[in-house]
């Protein structure tokens, strides 16, 4: 137990803007001195008794290392002495504060302490912790192996007890790792039994036996394992013996590989019946040796090799490795069970390690297996990529992997596996690039341990063409009708006796003829022959039309004549315009917005006049020669689908701003295109 004496004086007040002090000069032949420092007196107080126990410490690491010099192993090591371990069991009585204060460092304080302890005490409490740091060092060495190691514990047991026992302080107290207190005694014997419910060792069968138990020449090893985990226990000592057999009695001392198996014993050498045990006390009584063994496992050699299902005990190293069986993902399994006498494919995976594949083979009739396995860690470096501008991305890949996309324009791997890479920079698109903007592909290798940084530059645009042609022929069509004000060939009988005289119009004509409004779908003598010009500069277009619309209307009560033919009136039209178009779908869809001017001549279809006898007993005349023009603007959107081969159909909708009504087309299309790209799809980076 520490003791810790404070002296009782009374500190003069001092500026708390004072940071250096002046240190007095220590009566080193008389005390000792131990300092620190801390962020609290607390803190600064246990930085000192550090010191002073981790002086203790190295005196007997040195004395104690001058009294073995003849022998190879030593009983303090250095890393015991200066642990934190070892310094908590260091008895400290007699202490006094020599000196201590507050400092005032920038804007953080800062605390102060010197301890002193007078010289014979310190060699009282030197000649105490030498007699226990030999035991200490071997709980130290102990605490240090993982709990998946117990035949190591076990084995640190054994060392540490005859040590303890050698040195008489098998009943003194230390403290544990965990702060709890303890007797090398008590310590020592519940390592022991931890160490001991940890274990299991494991008959198997080797891999090339064949038949069932009534094949003698079989033969068994054991494989030593930490129950929980399946970890195999390395260089480990174990004893088989016979309990029932012509070699009843007989015991093998066997010790484990790096694999924790064993070497094989026949059946003649097991018996029928075996136990397998391990060591757990050596001393020396008197001048003779006493060993004390635990047993961990009783086996019946007819019952671990005439089974009907084999438990295969599982080591993956990583331990979050998955385990697949058959292409069967099981996780990561300490155990499994499977049907004896029979292959099976094993397939180990885990991040950062490089895949495994191995064949287990479990001979007929095998109770237990043992697969083993330590993945290869990946080597790894880091990669860093970047690239201006805004809207551009990377894809990074490993060999042939699958491409990894960047966030953004910056691409960071702090653990990227070394080997070949291919960086792709290009402008976003979704989850892929532009094609209208080059690739930039960077080749390179990525070493182990190597930052490969690059910032890439933005890519260039590379200037797609597009140009060609597109014709159409419209056959069917729906709506158009003139308005009021289109002028027909249309002439009234003036009052004066003196002729047919003016210009009517299309509204004139129905009112007078008491036609109503007719939906005309076109026929072999109605259609309209569409060029169209699309140009890669700013995506202009130009057009052309020619054509001619037909309108029919029935032949009214007061027209001349016994005829009952329709009238029909025909329109022979033409228009050209400017606009923009587009494609969509690869090119399977070309659209575009025009403004068009239209020119119109109208006629009548019919070989003689015709005459409307109107309401007031006056005449309208139709004639059979002669037309009317008319001019008026449209705007009009059309779209060219292509079926393939330039082939396809084509849908134009008018919006006349003056003299028609807008209407709506279809026929066929056939379009051919010339199209590219000035820059290459992909350059290389070129590494400055």
């Amino acid at each position: 137990m520490a003791l810790l004496f404070v002296t009782g004086c009374v500190l003069t007040p001092q500026k708390e803007e004072q940071s250096t002090f002046q240190i007095t000069e220590s009566q080193s032949d008389r005390y000792a001195y131990g300092h620190g420092f801390g962020q609290s007196r607390e803190a600064a107080l246990r930085a000192a008794r550090d010191e002073l126990a981790e002086m203790i410490l190295v005196n007997v690491r040195t004395e104690t290392r001058q009294d073995l010099r003849a022998t190879a192993e030593q009983e303090v090591t250095r890393e015991f002495a200066s642990s934190s371990f070892s310094w908590s069991n260091v008895s400290l009585e007699n202490t006094r504060v020599d000196f201590e204060q507050r400092l005032q460092v920038n804007t953080a304080t800062e605390y102060y302490v010197r301890l002193r302890i007078d010289r014979p005490t310190l060699e009282r409490l030197t000649q105490l912790a030498r007699e226990k740091a030999p035991a200490l060092n071997a709980v130290y060495q102990i605490e240090k192996l993982p709990l998946t190691q117990p035949a190591q514990r076990l084995a640190g047991v054994i060392q540490g007890d005859n040590i303890a026992s050698r040195d008489k302080v098998f009943k003194h107290d230390f403290l544990t790792s965990h702060g709890s207190s303890a007797t090398f005694e008590t310590y020592f014997k519940e390592v022991t039994e931890a160490s001991v419910r940890a274990l299991t060792a494991i008959p198997i069968i080797q891999a090339g036996s064949k038949g069932r138990s009534q094949d003698h020449s079989q033969e068994i090893a054991f494989v030593l394992l930490h129950t929980e985990t399946a970890t195999p226990q390395r260089n480990a000592q174990l004893y088989v013996r016979s309990t029932r057999g012509p070699n009843a009695g007989k015991e093998y001392e066997l010790t484990t590989n790096s694999q924790g198996t064993t070497r094989y014993l026949s059946r003649a050498e097991l018996g029928e019946q075996f136990t397998v045990s391990m060591k757990v006390a050596e001393r020396v009584v008197s001048g003779s040796a006493i060993e004390q063994f635990r047993e961990i496992a009783r086996y019946s050699y007819a019952n671990i090799t005439q089974a009907n299902e084999t438990t295969v005990f599982f080591y993956l190293n990583p331990g979050e490795a998955n385990l697949r069986i058959n292409n069967e993902s099981l996780g990561a399994p300490v155990r499994h069970s499977l049907k004896p006498g029979a292959s099976y494919q094993l397939q180990v995976r885990a991040e950062r390690y490089r895949e495994r594949s191995d064949q287990l083979v479990i001979p007929s009739g095998a109770a237990y297996a043992f697969y083993a396995v330590e993945l290869e860690a990946r080597q790894y470096g880091h990669l860093n990529l970047a690239v201006r501008g805004r809207g551009n991305t990377l894809q990074v890949r490993r060999d042939l992997q699958e491409w990894q996309l960047a966030h953004g324009g910056t691409f960071e791997q702090e653990y990227a596996e070394a080997g070949s890479y291919v960086a792709r920079v290009g402008r976003a698109q979704g989850q892929s690039f532009d094609e209208n903007y080059q690739i930039i592909q960077d080749l390179f290798e990525l070493e182990h341990e190597q930052t490969y940084s690059r910032v890439y530059p933005a890519p260039l645009y590379r200037e797609p063409y597009k140009h060609g042609w597109g014709v159409s022929l419209y056959m069917l069509r729906g709506g158009g009708e003139p308005t009021a004000a289109y002028r027909v060939p249309y002439l009234y009988s003036s009052s004066d006796g003196a002729g047919m005289t003016g210009t009517g119009h299309y509204g004139q004509f129905k009112r007078d003829a008491g036609q109503y409004d007719n939906f005309h779908l076109g026929s072999a003598e109605d259609f309209l022959l569409n060029v169209q010009r699309y140009f890669d500069t700013f995506n202009f277009t130009v057009q052309g039309s020619a054509g001619i619309r037909k309108h029919t209307f029935y032949r009214p009560s007061n027209a001349s004549g016994f005829s009952h033919e329709d009238l029909e009136l025909n329109s022979l039209t033409g228009s050209v315009g400017a606009g923009f178009w587009h494609s969509f779908y690869s090119g399977m869809v070309l659209a575009s917005v025009t403004v068009n001017q239209a020119y119109e001549y109208a006629k009548w279809n019919h070989d003689s006049d015709v005459y409307l006898q109107l309401p007031n007993n006056e005449w309208a005349l139709l004639p059979s020669t002669g037309g009317k023009a008319n001019r008026y603007l449209f705007g009009e959107a059309n779209a060219l689908f292509s079926l393939g081969e330039g082939f396809g159909f084509s849908v134009s909708v008018i919006v006349p701003f003056e003299t028609r009504q807008p209407l709506i087309q279809f026929g066929l299309s056939y379009n051919f295109f010339e199209s590219g790209y000035r820059k290459p799809a992909i350059v290389n980076h070129i590494k400055e």
